[in-house]
């Protein structure tokens, strides 16, 4: 029997079909805002990506994506796709485990970005070689941390040993400063940051009128470890689905 409208976009809405694309969509998406920094400054997105990509970014949001309009209705829409599917297909029976886990897998990922956007920390530092610093800054607001960022070195690398040719890499060696004692010694890259109780440290820019002085971009992601709770009983409950089930089904026969 044909589903009349309503119950055929009720049903659309809880299909696990629509589960996966959502997740694939939300999952894409956050490749893509791990791979391009999150609320940086003008001057850092204009010198990476140019004037008219960063226009881009700005109009679709890509930069501030996890606040972004379409990325929370897509998590509304995974919500709402659970608590439909939950509703109509829930069992106490062996065979439910798998869906159950999966559901809670990403009912737990939705939470950890409701955290991230509610509690998340991202700033920046600016600090010079032999200077010790316990707070970065954040719009016009200067935000404690629980310990100190010590600039031991910061180094500029050429592709050459003419110091005017281009630029290669640029680097910091950081000290870790927590209770009067070295923590955590690490010399950061672009790509290659330093993560301390928390929080990390990334290479963000320098000033070339001035290279004993560096700006270091700030974060602190308390959502994070969440989101790999909710993958990891997400990915429990898809094998429960895929491979147990069928197994025990099999042996039943």
């Amino acid at each position: 029997m044909q589903k009349s409208g309503p119950k055929l976009v009720w049903h659309s809405l809880g299909s696990i079909r629509g589960t996966i694309v959502l997740l694939t969509v939300i999952i894409l998406a956050c490749i893509l805002g791990s791979l391009i920094p999150q609320n940086a400054q003008e001057a850092f997105y204009l010198s990476r990506y140019g004037s008219k990509l960063y226009r881009l970014l700005q109009l679709t949001d890509i930069i501030d994506l996890y606040h972004s309009w379409w990325f929370l209705t897509l998590l509304s829409l995974l919500g709402l796709n659970s608590l439909i599917h939950t509703l109509t297909r829930f069992s106490l029976r062996f065979s439910s485990a798998g869906p159950i886990l999966a559901r809670l897998g990403i009912v737990i990922v939705l939470v950890s970005v409701l955290i991230s956007t509610l509690r998340r920390e991202t700033g920046f530092m600016e600090i010079y070689e032999g200077e010790e610093i316990g707070s970065f800054f954040t719009g016009d607001k200067d935000k404690p941390l629980p310990f100190k960022v010590y600039l031991e070195d910061f180094i500029i690398e050429h592709y050459s040993d003419d110091p005017s040719s281009a630029i290669k890499d640029y680097k910091s060696k950081l000290k870790i400063i927590d209770r009067g004692q070295i923590a955590a010694v690490k010399t950061i890259a672009v790509n290659d940051p330093l993560r301390y109780r928390g929080y990390t440290f990334y290479q963000h820019g320098y000033d070339d009128r001035n290279l004993r002085y560096t700006v270091l971009q700030v974060g602190k992601d308390p959502g994070v470890p969440l989101v790999y709770v909710g993958f990891i009983s997400l990915m429990l409950g898809l094998i429960f689905v895929s491979v147990v089930n069928p197994l025990i089904t099999k042996d039943k026969d």
